[in-house]
């Protein structure tokens, strides 16, 4: 399936109905749950820029208990994989949640960064509302093996961001900590299948359509 993009450095997640700013020719994937479509599964997308501009869109049914990727996301809203074509970067996971504290639903955005070194992780906090904006950034720490990615606790609650609230700030740390395990399944699971040839990675997938 072909989809027409004017602007190459977007693409667009069919499943959500969202753009994403992406850097120039980079390939995203996006994993998503299928609640609107009522199908027991997750929604892959994979999007792909060709030479002449578009990009071809593959669309697949991916059953969560295969590859590690849990079956019950819980309060995962969307995983997405950028590839970036750039020396520094080679890949980067965004896993999204919605929590609610004090009533008030907190869109949280944990982005897994692997450079020519290592990972970093960084957690976001994102008003969906406005698209694009960023309301806070946390700088978490450095992991230097992507593979195991052993987590130091220690490193990974001091967070040092002025102007945030102290609460908010305490119940997203623990969230975290209840959640890292499920970080660490889903970024191997990624890891493990970029590492796999091109022609071997459609094939851990069911076709969509």
């Amino acid at each position: 399936m072909e989809s027409r993009i004017d602007n190459p450095t977007f693409t667009i997640d069919l499943k959500r109905d969202q753009d994403y700013s992406l850097a120039q020719n980079a390939e995203v994937i996006t994993v998503s749950n299928n609640q609107l479509l009522q199908i027991d599964g997750y929604n892959v997308c994979l999007h792909k820029p060709t030479k002449d501009g578009d990009y071809k869109v593959n669309k697949f049914l991916f059953g969560g208990e295969q590859e590690g990727l849990p079956k019950d996301l819980q309060n995962v809203t969307s995983v997405n994989v950028f590839v970036p074509e750039t020396d520094s970067v080679k890949l980067i996971v965004r896993v999204c949640v919605a929590m609610v504290f004090n009533n008030e639903t907190i869109n949280l955005a944990l982005y897994f960064v692997e450079d020519t070194e290592n990972w970093s992780i960084y957690l976001y906090m994102e008003d969906f509302e406005h698209v694009g904006k960023i309301r806070e950034v946390i700088d978490i720490f450095n992991c230097t093996d992507p593979l195991e990615l052993s987590f130091n606790h220690d490193a990974l609650f001091k967070i040092q961001l002025e102007n945030l609230n102290s609460q908010i700030e305490e119940a997203a740390t623990s969230y975290l900590y209840s959640k890292y395990d499920l970080w660490t399944r889903i970024t191997r699971w990624v890891q493990e299948l970029f590492s796999l040839p091109q022609g071997l990675r459609n094939s851990h997938f069911a076709p969509f359509f």
